[in-house]
C-alpha cells in the first residue's frame, strides 16, 4: 500500500489554488469570511463611538441567542416544521450535543479572560501575545488531525506571526504620561498563566470545533450548528449570571466590561426584564450583532469547508482590508513604514501556504478508493496523487 502521509515536499513557486480552494463555496464562503471580520472592526468603532459605555458582553449573549435561532429554524424547515422532529434530532444526538460544550466552553474562557488579562497588561503587550496564537495553532492542529505540517506551511504559520507583531509593536521613542488606570507590567507570574490559559482556549476551541464538524457522525452543517448555538447561548448566559457575584465596586472602575453584571446587582434586569435589557442598545449596535451572527455561522463553514490554517492566514487580508476601509469610512491612514512592511509580510505568509496548502484527507481517501478501483498500478496512483486536490 502506498503512504501518501510522509512524502517529501515538492515545492514549487506556483500556488495551487485548487486544493487552496477546492470548491467554488469553499473560496466564496472565504470571502465572506474575510469581509464580515473587516467589516466588525468598523461597526465596532462606530458603536464605540455612539456609546462608549457600551456592555460587550450583553452584546455576545444576544449574538448567541440569534445564532441560536437561525440555526433552530433552518433545522425546523429541514424537518418539514416538525418540532417533535427537530427534539428528537437533539435528544438522540444528545452525545454530540455534550461534545460541542468543549469548543463552546473555551470560547467563553477565551472571550472573558480578556477582560482578566487587560487588568494585568498594557493593551500593546496583551495583543502582542495573543499573535503567537498563529505558532501555537501548528502543534494543536497535528495533533487533532494526526497530520505533520510541511516546512512551507510552518513558514507562512511563522511569518503572518511576525507580520502580527510588527503591526502591533510601537517603535516610537515618545513616552506619554502614565494613566493610573493603565495597567502595568510588573505583572503577577498567574497573569502569565492566565494568558497562556487564554491562547490555548483560543487556538484549542478552532481545531476542535473543526475536528467535530469534518467527523464522520453524519450530521449536517446545521445540525452541528444547532448544537454548538445551544451550548455557547446556556454558557455565556451562566457568565453574566455568575458574573454579578465577582463585581464588588462597578463604580469605582472605569472598566464598562462588567457593566452588565452590574445592573445584574442592581436589580435592573430583573425589574424591567428584556425591555431594559436592549435599552442600551442603539442602531450601531443592532448593526454589530447581525455582523457578528453573519460572522459566526460563515466561520463554522470556513471549518466545514477548508480548516484552522487558512482561519487563522485571513488574518492577513483583514489587516491589509481593515487599513483600506479605515481610511475611506474614518480617514484613518496608515503613515508608519513598519505597517505597509507588516501588510507585505502577512500577504507572503498567504503565498507562501499557498504553494503547498492542508490537503483535505477525505477528498484524498476517496480519490485513491476510486483509482484503485479501476486496477491502475501504483506510479499511475501517485502520479493522480499529486494532481488530485
Amino acid at each position: 500500500m502506498t503512504d501518501f502521509t510522509n512524502r517529501p515536499e515538492k515545492l514549487t513557486l506556483k500556488v495551487k489554488w485548487k486544493e487552496l480552494f477546492p470548491t467554488t463555496t469553499s473560496i466564496i464562503v472565504y470571502i465572506i469570511y474575510i469581509s464580515l471580520f473587516v467589516n466588525m472592526g468598523l461597526i465596532t468603532k462606530a458603536a464605540q463611538k455612539s456609546d462608549p459605555n457600551f456592555s460587550y458582553s450583553s452584546v455576545v449573549l444576544v449574538i448567541e441567542f440569534c445564532k441560536l435561532t437561525v440555526a433552530f429554524l433552518i433545522k425546523l424547515k429541514d424537518c418539514n416544521f416538525n418540532i417533535v422532529q427537530v427534539k428528537n434530532l437533539i435528544t438522540n444526538n444528545y452525545r454530540f450535543l455534550c461534545l460541542y460544550c468543549i469548543p463552546a466552553g473555551l470560547y467563553v474562557v477565551y472571550n472573558n479572560l480578556s477582560y482578566v488579562s487587560l487588568k494585568y497588561f498594557n493593551p500593546a503587550t496583551y495583543f502582542l501575545f495573543m499573535n503567537f496564537r498563529s505558532v501555537m495553532l501548528g502543534p494543536i492542529y497535528q495533533y487533532f488531525f494526526a497530520k505533520k505540517l510541511s516546512r512551507t506551511q510552518w513558514i507562512s504559520l511563522w511569518l503572518l506571526t511576525i507580520s502580527c507583531i510588527l503591526k502591533q509593536v510601537d517603535f516610537s521613542t515618545s513616552k506619554e504620561p502614565k494613566n493610573s488606570n493603565t495597567p502595568t507590567e510588573n505583572f503577577a507570574w498567574y497573569a502569565i498563566v492566565i494568558l497562556l490559559i487564554q491562547l490555548i482556549s483560543s487556538v484549542l476551541a478552532n481545531v476542535y470545533n473543526e475536528f467535530l464538524l469534518k467527523k464522520d457522525n453524519g450530521l449536517d452543517l446545521w445540525t452541528q450548528n444547532l448544537f454548538m448555538y445551544i451550548n455557547g447561548f446556556l454558557l455565556n448566559l451562566l457568565f453574566i449570571y455568575f458574573k454579578q457575584f465577582a463585581v464588588e465596586d462597578p463604580k469605582a472602575s472605569s472598566d464598562n466590561n462588567y457593566q452588565d453584571a452590574a445592573d445584574f446587582k442592581s436589580g435592573a434586569h430583573t425589574n424591567y426584564g428584556i425591555v431594559n435589557f436592549f435599552s442600551q442598545f442603539n442602531f450601531a449596535h443592532y448593526c454589530l450583532i447581525a455582523n457578528q451572527v453573519a460572522l459566526g455561522i460563515s466561520a463554522s463553514m470556513l471549518l466545514k469547508y477548508l480548516n484552522s490554517l487558512l482561519k487563522a492566514l485571513a488574518t492577513a487580508g483583514e489587516m491589509v482590508l481593515s487599513a483600506v476601509t479605515q481610511y475611506l469610512f474614518f480617514a484613518i491612514a496608515v503613515k508608519n513604514g513598519k505597517d505597509y512592511l507588516a501588510f507585505m509580510i502577512g500577504i507572503f505568509s498567504v503565498y507562501i501556504y499557498a504553494l503547498n496548502p492542508v490537503k483535505d484527507q477525505k477528498r484524498l481517501s476517496l480519490q485513491t478508493e476510486k483509482v484503485r478501483e479501476n486496477g491502475e498500478d501504483a506510479m499511475l496512483l501517485d502520479k493522480k496523487q499529486d494532481e488530485v486536490v
